[in-house]
C-alpha cells in the first residue's frame, strides 16, 4: 500500500494504471490484482487507511490535551505532521479522483465527518447553536486543508507544528475576538 500511496500520490488518480503500481512494488501487475480488483478497489482501500490513520491520530491528540487552547493546537499538529510526515497522503485524499467518483467522496466525507465531529466536541462557544457549531466546524476544516495544500505544494519552509500553532491561533482568537496582548 506504501507503494501504491507514493504513486497514486504523485500522479493523481487517472494518470496512475496498475502497470506502475505494480512495477514501483517490484511485482506483476497480477500480483496486484491477487489483493484488489481494480485500480478502483485499490485506490478506495488507501482512502479508507488513510482516513483510519487521520482519525487515529486527531483523536490520540485530542485525548491527551489538558485545556481548550492545546485541544485546538493538538488537534491542529496532528493534522498537519500527519500530512508532513505523508504528503502523498494529502495528495490522495484531496486529489483530482476523489471529488469525481461517488465512492471516493463518501470516503472524503467519512474523514470530513469524523473531524467536523471532533471540532464541534471542541468548540467552546458559549450561545451559539448547533446548526452554527456546525457551519464554525467546516471553515475550520476549510482552513487545515487550504493551509496544508500551501504549505505542501509549496514546500513552506515552517514545520508543521508551527503551522499547528499558526492554524490554532487563527480558529481559536479567531472565534474569541482579538489576541490578548500579553499572550
Amino acid at each position: 500500500m506504501t507503494v501504491a500511496l507514493a504513486v497514486f500520490g504523485t500522479k493523481g488518480y487517472h494518470d496512475t494504471s496498475m502497470n506502475e503500481v505494480a512495477e514501483a512494488a517490484g511485482i506483476t501487475k497480477p500480483v496486484v490484482y491477487q489483493h484488489f480488483e481494480s485500480k478502483h478497489a485499490l485506490y478506495l482501500a488507501l482512502l479508507a487507511d488513510i482516513g483510519g490513520r487521520l482519525r487515529t491520530a486527531i483523536a490520540t491528540a485530542l485525548a491527551t490535551a489538558p485545556g481548550p487552547r492545546e485541544l485546538v493546537e493538538s488537534g491542529f499538529e496532528a493534522y498537519f505532521e500527519f500530512f508532513g510526515n505523508e504528503p502523498h497522503a494529502f495528495a490522495v485524499l484531496y486529489g483530482d479522483g476523489v471529488r469525481t467518483d461517488s465512492d471516493f467522496m463518501a470516503e472524503l466525507v467519512k474523514v470530513e465527518e469524523s473531524t467536523l465531529d471532533n471540532i464541534i466536541m471542541v468548540l467552546d462557544v458559549p450561545a451559539i447553536d448547533a446548526d452554527n457549531r456546525r457551519a464554525l466546524a467546516h471553515g475550520i476544516v476549510g482552513l487545515s486543508e487550504r493551509m496544508g495544500r500551501y504549505w505542501l505544494e509549496h514546500e513552506f519552509d515552517v514545520p508543521a507544528s508551527e503551522m499547528a500553532r499558526r492554524a490554532a491561533e487563527l480558529a481559536y482568537y479567531g472565534l474569541r475576538g482579538p489576541k490578548p496582548a500579553n499572550i
